[in-house]
């Protein structure tokens, strides 16, 4: 036990000095996570070297990650990103695990390794990808929805892989009845789960809400029973975890209960990429050079690109294209979990097992760097991407030459409510959005608008600027609202820019470059609840009068989105 705990503070102390050197030099945190595990682990120092001790930090790491994770996955997320988010992520799954097993197989790879390694490699990480695109604050850019989307639809598809695979039992001998009642039993388990969700546990968590600390507790509890239930039923724990995340993602408490499990999410999170790292066993490979390379260059290269060219058909930009292509070019905790299955019912040897380690390192650690500075690489190869936009009808010169016009950035929520203010002061408005669907709808309404971003100098150049009357944005995200500021300015000095951000000293840097009007969607709020109570005190006004009144137009805006 004291060797335990002796090893768990080594590796938290040196995750927290690699953290501090990595945050300094500016670079992923995961990255130092990961080393820390390589470098005191069994491939260098040893401080680490219990199986123990490994065996632990994996087990208790990814039960609390999948739970989490499973917690927050939500079918509005994929909506929001529009209904071609299934085809994208279908079709990225389908392909590149298709391709990934001609790979496999030409590199010398049997026939069933060759479908395990298809299949592994078609996945990415929803834990790095959300710890980066947060860290970015990208989540809710229409890359970050588009990702998401594609990152949910994976972790369906690995989990009825898990569920396929958990009741095979050891050996590769079954037969196809063996293979029907373990996903009979499987989808029966799944039922009672979500029954009792929906039956049970809303009232149950709403007694307990009287307590948050028993509401932690209670949500704790809840992921090792239907662990330890999905274990007694002959499946993996980490599919258990996984579906008692899921089970109670949409109750009236869940964003509660993630915020109170939110520390122990990062904890865990830590000790999940330290545990990554003690795995990796370079001598192990010295075989399997050649395999590994072509592993990485395919999930780094041919994977992106298999993300870029079904968004460019589908009709996104190249910089959206680009983006969630990027973001999603490494390999997932799911297939670690996969291939550790994998190896326990005798489809994969160790070797096979440490060479999907370490190109799930390798690939982690690419797509770090490329995620953290997506800007600054998309600017090198902006020209080349050109290839991979689909030029469509809306984006030829079908915008008429407008002066004293309004340019809006933006139309979903904040910018649906904004254009009908602007419609009663200026009849010329011209709705910018990367968001294909967005457009569609705006056509079909004969809204004048244009698919593209704000990064296009192409499409900057058809919005007439120069003679524009006002510019308004409605995404928070700052570096890009200063490039359209500076831009804007270049041409035209007089025209009023409001902008839109989320904290006060972004407001500030926005109002130093030229804008006119920051909008801080938080302070606002807080500004019309005062004024609406300094109404209701005068007696002007009556919450009734106010709830019926923002009820109208909550259904207004829902009609028209």
């Amino acid at each position: 036990m004291e060797k335990i705990f002796i090893e768990l503070g080594i590796a938290i102390v040196g995750a927290t000095a690699l953290g501090i050197i990595a945050s300094v030099l500016r670079q992923p945190l995961i990255i130092a996570y990961i080393l820390t595990g390589f470098i005191l682990g069994p491939s260098v120092f040893g401080l680490i070297s219990g199986e123990q001790v490994v065996s632990l930090f994996s087990t208790i790491g990814i039960v609390f990650l999948l739970f989490i994770v499973g917690m927050e996955l939500n079918w509005a997320k994929i909506k929001e990103a529009g209904r071609k988010i299934i085809i994208i992520g279908l079709l990225q799954f389908l392909i590149t695990t298709a391709l990934g097993y001609l790979l496999a197989l030409l590199i010398g790879f049997s026939n069933v390794v060759s479908i395990y390694l298809g299949i592994l490699l078609s996945f990415s990480s929803t834990v790095v990808v959300v710890k980066l695109l947060t860290e970015k604050k990208s989540l809710l850019s229409l890359h970050g929805k588009v990702v998401m989307g594609v990152l949910i639809l994976q972790d369906l598809i690995a989990l009825l892989f898990l569920l396929f695979l958990s009741g095979l039992g050891n050996g590769l001998h079954y037969s196809g009845l063996v293979v029907l009642g373990t996903v009979l039993n499987g989808i029966l388990a799944v039922l009672i789960i979500f029954l009792i969700s929906e039956i049970f546990l809303p009232n149950f968590f709403k007694y307990l809400a009287r307590s948050s600390e028993l509401l932690f507790l209670a949500s704790i509890a809840w992921c090792f029973l239907i662990s330890g239930f999905f274990v007694l039923l002959g499946f993996s724990i980490e599919m258990g975890a996984f579906l008692a995340g899921l089970a109670i993602a949409n109750l009236s408490y869940g964003e509660e209960i993630r915020n109170k499990l939110a520390p122990l999410k990062d904890f865990f999170l830590i000790l999940f990429f330290v545990a990554l790292g003690m795995q990796i066993n370079f001598a192990s490979l010295s075989n399997l050079a050649w395999p590994l390379l072509a592993l990485v260059l395919f999930v780094v290269f041919i994977k992106p690109l298999i993300v870029m060219i079904t968004m460019g058909t589908m009709g996104f930009t190249k910089r959206t294209s680009f983006y969630s292509a990027i973001s999603l070019s490494q390999v997932s905790e799911f297939s670690l979990i996969i291939a550790g299955l994998g190896f326990a019912l005798g489809y994969l040897d160790k070797d096979t097992v440490s060479l999907i380690v370490i190109v799930t390192f390798v690939t982690i650690l690419t797509s770090s760097y490329l995620i953290t500075f997506l800007g600054y690489v998309f600017s090198v190869f902006e020209k080349p991407l050109r290839i991979f936009e689909k030029k469509s009808a809306k984006e030829k010169d079908e915008i008429p030459y407008f002066q004293n016009h309004i340019i809006l950035f933006g139309f979903h929520r904040l910018g649906s409510q904004i254009f009908n203010s602007l419609k009663k002061i200026n009849k010329k408005t011209i709705i910018v959005d990367l968001n294909p669907d967005v457009i569609e709808n705006l056509v079909g309404r004969g809204v004048t608008c244009i698919y593209g971003d704000a990064y296009d100098a192409g499409i900057l150049d058809k919005l007439n600027i120069n003679k524009a009357k006002m510019v308004v944005t409605t995404f928070p995200a700052v570096k890009s609202n200063i490039f359209l500021i500076k831009k804007i300015r270049a041409v035209n000095k007089s025209v009023k820019i409001i902008t839109m951000a989320e904290q006060i000293e972004e407001a500030l840097s926005l109002y130093k470059t030229g804008a006119d009007y920051v909008i801080l969607p938080h302070y606002i709020s807080a500004e019309h609840v005062s004024s609406l109570l300094g109404r209701i005190k005068r007696k002007k006004e009556t919450f009734y009068k106010a709830k019926k009144k923002h009820i109208a137009i909550l259904r207004k805006i829902k009609k028209i989105n």
